[in-house]
């Protein structure tokens, strides 16, 4: 063992930390599961991965005796680089095996398999179905859970839970198991997942002893400086440019920085705008940034990390992708682009700064000028120092999770398992406990119709479909991109979820995108491309971003937290003992303005409710703490009365964590709204039984939302396979999907409890309601709406013929003879200049313009200089080529311009060239027609 000792010294590990040490005891003297909870860079994988090598060491264990989970790809890349090392000093073998493994490596493991194999839960599930590794599997007695947070807060954490329970029962032992993570809460709810018990419970929680120092500076900056002049002249916003020269002081001041931010949308506009500053300010610097997140491609990420660590980048640009211990190595600072909205996401993202043990983490969270940004990042800045981190989501009997847990045990077992045996094995486990016996019959039902498994003799087996269901269905539902264009340029603005776009995007809707505001002009199915237009001067709704697709929710306590300094701000003159220590002087100044204009007194706070109805903008602001899931409930609830107590109009509402916009379309002005909500929030219990709150969700097209989600996990939707729509996901409202994703509704998007509480709070007197009428927009309304990032309205593009010439020039259009059948295709632009078009091969003028390569239409031509019979449809379809030969001959490349724009027919055609003889602008007319075409064409469709 002193061999052992040396080597291991020179990876790294001279002396085991107080950590490393008790879990070593805990391991190798008394086997015992244990949980260690220990900041970033603390040497958790070390604590659990040395003990559980010198175990397998000292006992001779065979192949395979312990397995590495970890939820991310590339943390299983990052973990084999550093257990290879250490595994060499053992003299045990370590393998990595995932979905992107190659052939001849899992070769390699089947014949010659390792000691330790590192996977993802996905692919331990495959491992016990596999025939030629499974039976290795009998020799496993350790596991290592990497991430644990994030495998008991996901639906494929409570998947690989359930399957390594079932494997447990199954092979009648009891796996030693160490799971791993910075921050954890609910300590008996996660030692009974892991162990699989309700009780005894008889793992160890071990906690590092050492809290990580956190130093969190709160910026809103200011443009005051010569720089930041400089690069307002490059970025026409101010605010915007205030933020950049923060993040491109700090690149200046630090080695190596991680920039986080909330959405990959707004991580590639900030990297697309850092670089461009430093490109024109800093021309032949070695300041570079990239982006990295989980959109973009395996390679370009590792190119990314490796860069970084290699010194090459000075930082990266990322969302979540980068919040787990991915060793990208020494991070000196961590910048939040604007709040991070929850204290544990906050922790991990400051924590990779100082990534060593008993490192200062040093970050800064930068925001706009926007009190709600500023109270909120303060709260959670201070829980954060204080280690006052969210509770995990509890789950309860997960039917998704369950269908396939079924489908797994059923070809593990393929001889078949008893029903009863098998709902009792499954009933004792902590998360089924509550699983009825009925809603149990009613999954083995659906399970069978859908041929998944089959029932015989009262027995559960496998059918010829399951192993392909289990190999086809994850528990991370997949999604069709949408994308966003522009269509006057044609130029893409930017991404967003199909089942999104389907449920919530309609024709004329406002969207904040890219930094700018949009109008929708249409959606176009087929191609999966929602056309906008970038409008200037918008309705003061549009500056409320439309979509944030699955943002990161604020907690009840947090936004009741930051109402409650708001009350103990009104009637005051000063700020102290409101802020910890580092927030910026700026942020004070900011808050301190609201003080010397008795401001505060027109917002609400944790005991009071502001209904304001602006008759300026026609909006009705409902001023309420509640946090996310709250006031998206309450939102809902009252969008839905309104619907239903005036049916004629059509609503647009938006909520926050602070508040709830809800405004008619087409500019109409209805005060009553305000009664409305008033008598809504007076009777709140009224509309907070299940069976209404589910009503909400299906109108409101939550429920359809999870319903998307939750029947791919039940393999009923493959999104590659099938388009979105609302009909095939109504479908399934009241089915045992439905059931399942109407649960998801009230976990992850209303909070009903809460709504109960604050019910109660309003019945009491405790919390009250003000109602007022407002005439113009204050800063009360602009605090509001500017929660979010502000879109910068200044880039509006003046109308350019040019810009719409060149793109329909560049389109390839083919000129069919309708005499020969002869035909070529080429860009416009390389038609035109022509006197007449006659056919190349019959030197008739007889050639038909048209937008497809020709092969149909061609065929029909052919047919019919036959003499054969045409069917109706070809009949119609050689009635318009003719047309168009006609509009050819008669206008030359006046004629192959329009029929060759997006969306004009014949018909359509001849109504701009009539409109352009009579002096209208070709290109203009073009462009009106390619709005009207995306807006009807899912009507032609």
């Amino acid at each position: 063992m002193k061999d052992i000792a040396k080597c291991i010294a020179k990876v790294g590990i001279r002396k085991l930390t107080p950590l490393q040490r008790k879990v070593f005891e805990i391991i190798t003297k008394h086997e015992r599961t244990a949980i260690v909870v220990s900041p970033t860079g603390t040497g958790k994988t070390e604590a659990a991965v040395l003990p559980i090598l010198y175990m397998i060491k000292k006992n001779n264990l065979k192949p395979i005796s312990a397995i590495y989970i970890t939820p991310l790809r590339a943390l299983n890349r990052d973990i084999e680089k550093r257990l290879l090392k250490l595994s060499e000093c053992f003299g045990l073998r370590v393998a990595l095996r995932h979905g992107d493994t190659p052939y001849s490596r899992r070769r390699i493991i089947s014949t010659n398999p390792p000691h330790l194999l590192i996977t993802t839960p996905e692919t331990f599930n495959y491992l016990l179905i596999n025939d030629k590794i499974s039976p290795y599997l009998r020799n496993l007695k350790y596991i290592v859970i990497d991430e644990f947070r994030e495998i008991l807060e996901s639906k494929r954490g409570m998947l690989f839970l359930t399957s390594l329970y079932l494997f447990e029962k199954q092979h009648g032992k009891k796996l030693v198991k160490v799971a791993l993570t910075a921050t954890l809460k609910k300590e008996e709810y996660a030692r009974q997942l892991l162990e699989g018990n309700i009780v005894p419970v008889e793992s160890i929680v071990v906690r590092s002893g050492q809290s990580k120092k956190y130093v969190i500076k709160i910026e809103a900056p200011r443009c005051i400086s010569q720089l930041c002049r400089e690069i307002n002249e490059i970025i026409p916003d101010k605010d915007l440019s205030a933020r950049i020269e923060s993040i491109i002081k700090k690149l200046l001041k630090f080695k190596g920085i991680l920039i986080f931010t909330n959405t990959r949308s707004i991580a590639e506009r900030l990297g697309f705008l850092v670089n461009k500053v430093i490109e024109e300010l800093y021309n032949g610097s070695n300041i570079h940034v990239a982006v990295h997140h989980g959109s973009l491609s395996r390679s370009h990420r590792l190119e990314v990390e490796e860069k970084f660590k290699k010194g090459l980048l000075k930082a990266i640009i990322a969302t979540s992708s980068m919040e787990l211990g991915i060793d990208i190595g020494y991070v000196d600072y961590v910048i939040q682009y604007m709040s991070p909205r929850q204290v544990t996401r906050l922790v991990q993202r400051i924590g990779r700064s100082g990534h060593f043990l008993e490192g200062e983490s040093r970050g800064s969270i930068v925001l706009q000028s926007n009190l709600y940004q500023i109270l909120e990042a303060s709260v959670l800045a201070q829980r954060a120092v204080r280690g006052e981190i969210e509770e995990e989501e509890q789950y309860s009997s997960p039917l998704d999770v369950l269908a396939y847990s079924i489908v797994l045990y059923a070809l593990m077992n393929k001889n078949g398992v008893n029903i009863n045996d098998l709902f009792t094995l499954i009933s004792l486990h902590p998360l089924y406990i509550d699983l009825s016996y009925e809603k149990y019959r009613e999954l083995l039902e659906y399970l069978s119709y859908s041929r998944l498994i089959r029932i015989k003799d009262n027995n559960v087996v496998p059918t010829s479909r399951s192993k392909l269901f289990i190999y086809r269905t994850s528990m991370i539902p997949q999604t069709r991109d949408v994308l966003v264009i522009e269509l006057y340029s044609g130029r893409k603005v930017g991404v967003l979820n199909e089942e999104y776009v389907v449920l919530n995007i309609d024709e004329d809707d406002i969207l904040v995108l890219a930094g700018d505001a949009w109008r929708v002009v249409g959606y176009d199915n087929n191609e999966g491309k929602l056309y906008v237009e970038k409008i200037n001067k918008p309705d003061v709704l549009a500056m409320i971003p439309h979509w944030e697709g699955e943002n990161i929710p604020v907690s009840f306590k947090v936004a009741r937290h930051v109402g409650s300094i708001i009350r103990r701000l009104k009637n005051r003159t000063s700020l102290d003992n409101v802020f910890f220590n580092n927030v910026d002087e700026t942020v004070k100044e900011y808050v301190a303005g609201f003080l010397r204009d008795k401001g505060f007194n027109f917002f609400g706070d944790d005991k009071t409710i502001i209904l304001d109805y602006n008759e300026k903008s026609g909006i009705l602001f409902i001023n309420l703490h509640g946090g996310s899931k709250l006031n998206r409930l309450i939102k809902d609830i009252i969008k839905t009365r309104l619907e239903s107590l005036s049916p004629s109009i059509r609503f647009e509402a938006y909520s926050t964590p602070y508040a709830i916009l809800i405004k008619p379309r087409h500019e109409i002005r209805f005060p009553k709204m305000i009664d409305v909500a008033i008598e809504t929030l007076r009777n709140l219990p009224r509309y907070l039984s299940l069976q209404y709150v589910r009503k909400v969700s299906v109108a409101q097209k939550v429920l359809l939302w999870r319903i998307f989600q939750v029947a791919q996990r039940f393999g009923a939707i493959d999104p590659s396979k099938t388009s979105v729509s609302r009909t095939i996901l109504e479908a399934f409202v009241d089915t045992i999907i439905g059931y399942e994703a109407f649960k998801e509704v009230l976990k992850k998007d209303y909070d009903v409890e809460k709504a109960h509480e604050l019910a109660r709070k309003i019945t009491s007197g405790e919390v009250i309601l003000v109602s007022r009428i407002s005439d113009e927009i204050s800063k009360f309304h602009r605090e509001i709406l500017l929660y979010s990032e502000k879109p910068a309205f200044t880039s509006v593009t003046v109308f350019d013929r040019n810009i719409i010439r060149d793109r329909i020039l560049s389109r390839k259009i083919t000129l069919l003879c309708i005499n020969c059948g002869y035909s070529f295709t080429d860009r416009i632009e390389n038609l035109l200049g022509r006197k007449e078009y006659r056919c190349p091969k019959c030197g008739l003028k007889t050639l038909a313009p048209i937008k497809s390569d020709g092969t149909i239409e061609k065929d029909i031509v052919l047919k019919w200089r036959k003499g054969l019979r045409l069917k109706s449809s070809e009949k119609k379809i050689l009635d318009d080529l003719r047309k168009r030969a006609i509009l050819l001959s008669q206008f030359g490349e006046l004629a192959i311009i329009v029929l060759g724009a997006r969306g004009v027919g014949v018909s359509e055609a001849i109504r701009v060239i009539n409109r352009v003889m009579e002096g209208s602008d070709l290109y203009t007319e073009l462009y009106e027609s390619e709005k009207k075409y995306v807006r009807i064409k899912k009507f032609l469709d």
